[in-house]
């Protein structure tokens, strides 16, 4: 594991078959509050991410048996949250960027690097992690309302339990679900079956507006296939029309100044482990900017 481990600390997983670069590495966050592990290989990699879950992965491109992007490929199921960077030369730059546009990889560093530019990015992908989870938790306490409102609802339909005081509890739950929503630094997009948005956040209705859009711009009423990117449709539905309810991530240039990793769920609008999934919630945080050798 590390020389002197702190469970409280996040974990880096650092994997270069070269012991040179770990050692720098290892040295160079050495003043970090982090637990930095050490794999000579991708296949050893993948054995401590299979025991340690971590927080930020920083991997060398070119290794035998397997490359950083094969190697980030297999690791994304193993530590799903993990902030992805690898390590390049600048003629190999050109190989990672289809797996940049992917979402296998958050960030490019070249070689040779800078003691502070590996400090600095260290930094900024812990702080994106952590930013994330924050995020994706309040996105499940939301979709939990939502199974909530959902089972009221019904009961509503039905005439069952139709009182005042079920009425009041959903249009909490319902007042409830919207802060947690506006809370999120990210964007959040509800889309039904049919493609039309039901529902979006603030940051969604910023992120996601046309140049020409008026201010007080929202973006439910209309069709994912008209408001959104088109990759970001087609993983839509492609979530939509998957019967295991998969999630679906991918990378978005929305602007020349804006960068979206975005993760496509679908979530059950009903009681039972068998009810369709009616809603899929579209979830865009920045993406991490992607170094540029100099």
């Amino acid at each position: 594991m590390t020389a002197t481990e702190h469970k409280d600390q996040p974990y880096i997983l650092c994997v270069d078959d070269e012991p040179g670069i770990v050692r720098s590495i290892r040295r160079i966050l050495k003043a970090e509050p982090v637990n930095v592990l050490i794999a000579a290989s991708g296949a050893e990699g993948l054995e401590i991410l299979r025991k340690q879950s971590v927080a930020l992965i920083l991997t060398d491109y070119r290794m035998p048996e397997m490359n950083g992007i094969e190697f980030l490929e297999q690791a994304a199921p193993l530590c799903p949250d993990a902030f992805r960077m690898i390590l390049t030369g600048y003629a190999e730059a050109h190989v990672l960027v289809e797996a940049v546009n992917r979402g296998q990889i958050y960030k490019i560093l070249y070689k040779p690097f800078q003691e502070e530019d590996i400090k600095l990015t260290v930094r900024s992908g812990l702080e994106h992690h952590a930013r994330n989870r924050e995020n994706r938790a309040l996105l499940e306490e939301l979709g939990q309302r939502n199974k909530q409102l959902a089972i009221l609802n019904q009961k509503l339909k039905n005439g069952l339990e139709g009182t005042q005081a079920d009425l009041t509890i959903s249009s909490t739950a319902l007042g409830i679900a919207q802060q947690l929503l506006n809370e999120i630094h990210a964007a959040v997009i509800g889309v039904e079956p049919s493609g039309q948005i039901v529902l979006a956040n603030k940051l969604a209705n910023v992120w996601f507006a046309p140049p020409s859009a008026p201010r007080m711009f929202s973006l439910v009423g209309a069709w994912s296939s008209d408001a959104l990117p088109g990759s970001v449709h087609e993983s839509l539905q492609e979530v939509i029309a998957t019967p295991q309810r998969k999630a679906k991530d991918v990378r978005v240039q929305v602007r020349h100044d804006l960068a979206l990793q975005i993760s496509c769920r679908a979530i059950a609008n009903g009681a039972g482990s068998e009810a369709p999934a009616t809603t899929v919630f579209l979830f865009a945080t920045e993406a991490a900017t992607t170094a540029v050798p100099g």
